[in-house]
């Protein structure tokens, strides 16, 4: 029998003036992360071991300039404030990936939080170890960095959710087909002139539009995953001014005259400057532009060509 191929590690830990119950709050909450941790894109729950078994959640997330896809069990421990993450199938070209996230108290109002990676390369490709190493601790640094960045300034910043609506003529199918094809927009949805659109991975799209001639630093850009039951979430990659995050989820809901509700629901995270200086409904008035402007569209009846 051959020997597995060596095991390697990267570990980052970082300090944190909060609670270790509210950082540990945050780190069990995988759904919030795509708002917290710059590289998170999207998670979604897929199902639940029961008592006995891990949950099972499958993770959009950039890493070395890609966007990387993969389902992993999670397991949580209250009493030692830790999460571990064993990938199922783990992206190229890891052969094999786990991850332990624990947080360790320091008095009252302060606590460690650590990440430690362990994983395996196939046999063979040991010149990819080490930009794989530095991707992993670049990007382990960078979410330690910003979940310390939010944790300590909740009190001073503000998460915001909110949702926007139209019922729209046609099906689900017509309308999720307009919202899934960005080509079509210029000229058809407001403040859209150009469309940059790449495809780095199935269902996954990075949308770059601009309301003026091609050639032109875009206004907005997104990563958008195309989800089952014409769903489909989207993380901006530049957050306007006055925001630090800005995710969303697309929804198409059938109704029985043979409309369309379509609902885009926000979750944005201001600066504390922005809440300071009495911006908010300014900073999410601009955030909610492209939406809108996608809904109007939708509402006045467009096709996909």
């Amino acid at each position: 029998m051959s020997a597995q191929p060596p095991e390697h590690h990267v570990e980052h830990e970082v300090t944190v003036r909060v609670p270790a119950a509210a950082a540990f709050s945050a780190v069990e909450n995988v759904l919030d992360w795509p708002v917290l941790l710059p590289p998170m894109v999207h998670v979604e729950p897929i199902g639940t071991g029961g008592s006995d078994g891990p949950d099972r959640i499958k993770v959009w997330a950039s890493a070395g300039g890609d966007i990387k896809t993969w389902t992993t069990g999670r397991a949580v421990d209250h009493r030692l404030l830790r999460v571990t993450f064993v990938q199922e199938a783990s992206p190229p070209p890891l052969a094999a990936m786990s991850s332990e996230w624990s947080v360790e108290p320091r008095g009252e109002r302060e606590c460690a939080v650590r990440i430690r990676h362990r994983f395996r390369l196939p046999t063979g490709m040991d010149e990819r170890l080490a930009p794989l190493r530095t991707a992993m601790s670049d990007n382990t640094a960078a979410e330690l960095r910003a979940l310390k960045g939010v944790l300590e300034r909740r009190d001073t910043a503000d998460t915001v959710r909110w949702e926007e609506s139209a019922r729209v003529r046609g099906g689900v199918a017509e309308a999720y087909a307009f919202l899934r094809a960005p080509r079509e927009w210029p000229g058809r949805v407001a403040g859209v002139a150009d469309v940059t659109l790449t495809e780095p991975a199935p269902d996954v799209q990075i949308v770059a539009t601009n309301d003026s001639a091609a050639g032109q630093e875009p206004r907005t850009a997104c990563v958008r995953v195309l989800l089952p039951d014409a769903r489909l979430v989207f993380k901006s990659l530049a957050p306007g001014p006055g925001l630090t995050a800005h995710t969303g989820e697309w929804r198409l809901e059938p109704a029985d005259d043979g409309t369309t509700t379509v609902v885009c629901r926000h979750t944005a995270v201001l600066t504390p400057d922005a809440v300071a200086a009495g911006r908010r409904d300014e900073v999410l008035a601009e955030a909610g532009g492209a939406s809108r402007a996608l809904l109007g569209a939708l509402g006045s009846g467009v096709r996909v060509a």
